[in-house]
């Protein structure tokens, strides 16, 4: 009967139903999550729908962001609908992706796997809490691995036969993700390997395969090295001391994530696989994974609570798992009843081990605690505090291009027109090239105190809550005390008297934002009325005073 076909459509569908009601599920355990890192992304996309080209906040050029199709692809509806929260419509493209990257699951595991076993692996990717995670964050994460789940699909594909189109997948993979290049280089090298032990090393059909993506990823590299004058972009430079303080960290990423995912199943299923199965296809998708493995080694751990490193090799990694499925029913053949029934369980309770730990619904191991409580603190803070700062923050900038050294670019980026400091380092030349991590976590960064001096901005705000109560400070001393390294800072460009506390209040609420205002000419530091029904004050002041280096009352 066609409806109890596992190899027909009706099957085919059964497993995508079930799998969108699995993403659904983990977004309702999820909620809202959002992460500053993707105004980062958003703010480029925001000049470049302006006509100002890619460059971060009010005439910054440098190349903050690591992701290039994805800055260019969320311009469009920034551009069409400018007052809208740009994190809507990305989501959607990340959720789409994630169907995409499903799909591609179903269609490499059904290279090695019945369709039992690929429904087994398409569902666990759809359990996978993280995976929903990152399509929430809005981030490029979900769209450059269902790229690189077509590349592979792809080539695969071709192994076996002639080489046609599927580099053209790794060279969009790249040109999502700048990591992607890796990926590119690994896949050519790859083929290379295979052309010499066939001893059929045609260069006319290399060519002629990975020519024109090459050519195309090569001419962007070239752009962007001129455009922005340096070869990797400024977040590359700012983790180079990522693991300085730490050096095992790269290790212990990869051992806490492999225990948080109960990877220790699905890395001996995909290496029955290749034991039992080895063939030119899964040895690639194999060696795909090793190869991630060593480049997360090389570039050392990653902050962001959704193991991200990891998800480019979801699909290949899933496709060998649903392989090895496969191979330990196959073993049975011709066994009897008994052991044919242990196989079926043992298959059975591995898929079941690695579903409890990939779903967030039931937590299973410390890393995976932790890594809950990151998002959970990531999420509210993004959501109520810099979030709910919009308004606050917009009535600091008195003119567009005044230069606001903030440690959050992503939000002050894109929601205000000033000139922004980012002070991490991901979207400032100057901190990423000659920065260091002296009183600071190098996971996130890089800091230079002296760098401030050519620097001098206008404006510094408060460390998180951003806005609190409207009486929090006492004097001007305390706001430097809160602003992110201000007692350093201050040693170097001397806030206290130089400067002079501010705050943006929503009087009806007994709300404010305090900053901290460079003093100058022009710039009269009395009360006015902002948009929103704000106000901005200057509590610590005697009003009036508009003198550089001018006295602060309150010291």
């Amino acid at each position: 009967m066609a409806s109890l076909d596992l190899s027909g459509k009706r099957f085919a569908l059964a497993v995508g139903v079930a799998a969108a009601a699995l993403v659904a599920w983990q977004v309702s355990l999820i909620g809202d999550f959002r992460v500053d890192d993707a105004y980062i992304t958003f703010a480029f996309s925001k000049n470049l729908a302006r006509g100002r080209g890619l460059i971060f906040s009010h005439d910054v050029r440098v190349e903050g962001y690591t992701n290039f199709l994805w800055a260019v692809i969320n311009a469009l509806p920034i551009g069409l609908m400018p007052g809208r929260d740009p994190l809507q419509v990305a989501r959607v493209l990340c959720f789409a992706a994630y169907g995409g990257l499903l799909f591609v699951t179903w269609r490499l595991a059904r290279m090695f796997a019945g369709p039992v076993a690929a429904a087994a692996a398409v569902l666990l990717l759809a359990g996978w809490t993280d995976l929903t995670r990152a399509a929430l964050s809005g981030l490029e994460t979900i769209p450059h691995a269902m790229l690189v789940g077509l590349g592979a699909c792809a080539y695969t594909r071709e192994l076996n036969g002639e080489r046609r189109s599927s580099l053209w997948w790794f060279t969009l993979a790249a040109l999502m993700r700048i990591s992607g290049m890796v990926t590119l280089a690994f896949v050519v090298a790859f083929e290379l390997m295979v052309r010499v032990l066939d001893r059929k090393l045609d260069l006319r059909g290399l060519l002629r395969w990975a020519g024109p993506p090459l050519l195309t990823f090569g001419v962007y590299f070239a752009w962007r090295w001129w455009y922005y004058e340096l070869p990797l972009p400024t977040t590359y430079y700012a983790k180079t001391l990522v693991d300085a303080n730490d050096p095992d960290r790269a290790v212990r990423y990869i051992w806490d994530s492999m225990r948080d995912l109960g990877g220790l199943p699905m890395l001996a299923l995909a290496m029955l696989h290749v034991a039992r199965g080895f063939e030119r296809r899964s040895a690639f998708l194999f060696a795909a994974v090793l190869f991630e493995a060593a480049y997360i080694l090389r570039v050392g751990a990653d902050w962001m609570p959704f193991h991200r490193f990891w998800m480019p090799i979801a699909a290949l990694a899933l496709a060998l798992v649903a392989g090895g499925l496969s191979e330990l029913w196959k073993a049975t053949r011709g066994a009897t009843l008994p052991t044919r029934a242990g196989a079926g369980l043992l298959a059975l309770a591995s898929v079941a081990w690695v579903f409890v730990h990939v779903d967030s619904h039931r937590v299973n191991t410390p890393q995976e605690r932790e890594k809950l409580r990151v998002a959970k603190e990531v999420q509210s803070h993004t959501r109520d505090d810099l979030y709910a700062s919009r308004a606050f923050l917009r009535a600091i900038i008195r003119r567009p291009g005044d230069v606001l050294a903030t440690d959050y670019g992503g939000f002050f980026g894109f929601y205000s027109e000033a000139s922004v400091i980012e002070m991490w380092g991901l979207c400032n030349r100057d901190i990423a090239l000659l920065g260091d991590i002296k009183g600071i976590n190098p996971i996130y960064g890089k800091t230079c105190i002296e760098c401030y001096k050519k620097f001098d901005p206008d404006y510094f705000h408060v460390m998180t809550p951003l806005v609190r109560a409207d009486s929090a400070f006492k004097n001007h001393r305390a706001v430097i005390n809160e602003v992110f390294q201000g007692p350093e800072i201050d040693a170097v460009i001397h806030l206290k008297k130089r400067y002079a506390s501010g705050r943006v209040r929503d009087v009806a609420r007994g709300l404010a934002l305090f900053f901290i205002e460079k003093r100058k000419d022009g710039n009269a530091l009395v009360p006015r009325k902002a948009s929103d029904g704000l106000v901005v004050d200057y509590p610590f002041e005697p009003y009036g005073v508009s003198v550089p280096d001018g006295p602060i009352a309150g010291q």
